[in-house]
């Protein structure tokens, strides 16, 4: 197991929300809302790890920020930083997947520090049309706790 972390500020509401009975929870996968600041608190979007049609040990990793908060890495950091402890940690996952447009270089920037491998894949037409591809990203378990180690993430 990797080092343990405290709870990120930003999801610490939403997994007191969970821990009420509100997570939403169809097997193992989850979705959790973010919250920022102090109540009043604001919903500036959500997250989860999708383990549905995804092969055994494996789950997507998913972070949708409202459009005001793109671009702030820390808040990405710390919500994919909480995950990923979630998933290799608590789900015992071996891997951990996602995937965007060729024009997310945040998210390229984002999973690269986290050690992940970025593959791109022939893309849907309508991402063709805008002369995108698909690129999917993958995390092992390996590779997660080779950056826990080295500690730094570099942007």
């Amino acid at each position: 197991m990797g080092p343990s972390k405290p709870i990120p500020s930003m999801l610490a509401s939403s997994l007191t929300y969970s821990r009420h009975g509100r997570l939403s929870s169809h097997g193992r996968t989850i979705n959790l809302p973010l919250f920022y600041g102090t109540p009043p608190q604001v919903l500036i979007g959500c997250c989860g790890l999708r383990c549905a049609n995804a092969e055994a040990g494996t789950a997507e990793l998913g972070i949708e920020l409202a459009p005001e908060y793109w671009g702030r890495y820390a808040y990405a950091l710390e919500v994919m930083q909480a995950l990923a402890v979630y998933g290799f940690d608590t789900l015992e996952l071996h891997t951990i997947y996602g995937g965007t447009v060729s024009a997310n270089s945040r998210i390229a920037r984002l999973v690269e520090a986290f050690g992940a491998t970025a593959v791109t894949r022939p893309a849907p037409d309508w991402m063709s049309n805008k002369g995108w591809t698909h690129v999917e990203w993958r995390m092992t378990r390996q590779q997660w706790l080779g950056h826990e180690r080295t500690g730094h993430i570099t942007f």
